[in-house]
């Protein structure tokens, strides 16, 4: 292996960020996949379309699971809307990096078996790979639903 930093950080996306803030899943979203999404909740674009470190995104989608959720912003914007509690959870997010011995056409395939045992039980993976171009820091980001999606 070239290089030993392995990183993996797991947490919940929660309404209150600590700071006595407010989070909203269309943010981190935005931020994951580089895009300009609409907040419902806000009223407002989070953009981070200008992004050029993100060379990957997807959503996967389980088995069953309604046509609307591969909408990023209609998924992340129905996420927002359904939480009313203050300290709602509204996803599970998960970095992790990427070690740079991976080539980089094999990057997506690794991510998204990384994220299959959670679409396997009924979650929505949105996920998206960062690479800024040097090869020093590739890593994705996993943002779950955490509530299973029925038809």
């Amino acid at each position: 292996m070239q290089d030993g930093n392995v990183h993996c950080h797991v947490a919940n996306l929660a309404r209150r960020n600590g700071r006595g803030g407010e989070r909203i899943a269309v943010a981190t979203a935005a931020y994951n996949a580089g895009e300009r999404l609409w907040s419902e909740r806000e009223q407002r674009y989070v953009d981070f379309g200008n992004r050029e470190d993100v060379v990957f995104s997807k959503i996967i989608l389980p088995d069953g699971a309604p046509a609307w959720a591969a909408r990023r912003n209609e998924l992340w914007n129905r996420v927002d809307l359904e939480a009313k509690r203050r300290d709602a959870r509204l996803a599970k997010s998960i970095e992790v990096a990427i070690t740079r011995d991976v080539p980089k056409d094999m990057r997506p395939a690794l991510v998204e078996a990384f994220a299959a045992p959670f679409v396997a039980r009924g979650c929505v993976a949105d996920v998206a790979i960062h690479e800024d171009g040097t090869g020093h820091n590739p890593h994705a980001h996993i943002l779950l639903t955490t509530r299973v999606l029925e038809p």
